[in-house]
């Protein structure tokens, strides 16, 4: 009867493993994950007084990472901008950005790149992939 005692034995291993699984903890663990992501991704709100004072500026791209997440079928990247204020102040600006594939090869070190953004608020900067430089 060695079958039946190993396949008892078995049994009482994987019900032993399963208890020390914690699938409600590691739900949560993975829920919080998940929650961090979004609010990473998800561009800050904005108010009607940031989009009145926002400015068209140009941008040029310094560094660009992948960061091997992709959101819909479009890869995220961490672009590092050098942006061009108006009166002539640079300000450098790291972000995660969602980028279409069509535009992909407009993220090249050097390159410029349309924004806008309000200058008193750097985290409103939104690259304009459809405006031309």
């Amino acid at each position: 009867m060695g079958f039946f005692d190993d396949l008892g034995k078995l049994t009482q291993l994987a019900s032993e493993s399963e208890a020390q699984l914690n699938v409600p903890g590691r739900l949560a663990q993975a829920q919080q994950k998940m929650d961090a992501m979004t609010s990473a991704m998800t561009p800050p709100a904005t108010s009607p007084e940031i989009e009145a004072r926002r400015v068209q500026v140009s941008a040029s791209v310094v560094n660009v990472s992948p960061t091997s997440t992709w959101v819909n079928g479009q890869p995220v990247v961490q672009v590092d901008l050098m942006v061009d204020l108006p009166g002539g102040m640079p300000l450098p600006v790291t972000r995660a950005e969602v980028v279409p594939q069509l535009y992909l090869a407009r993220l090249v070190p050097g390159a410029p790149l349309p924004v806008s953004l309000d200058p008193a608020t750097p985290a409103s900067l939104r690259i304009e992939w459809t405006r031309s430089a």
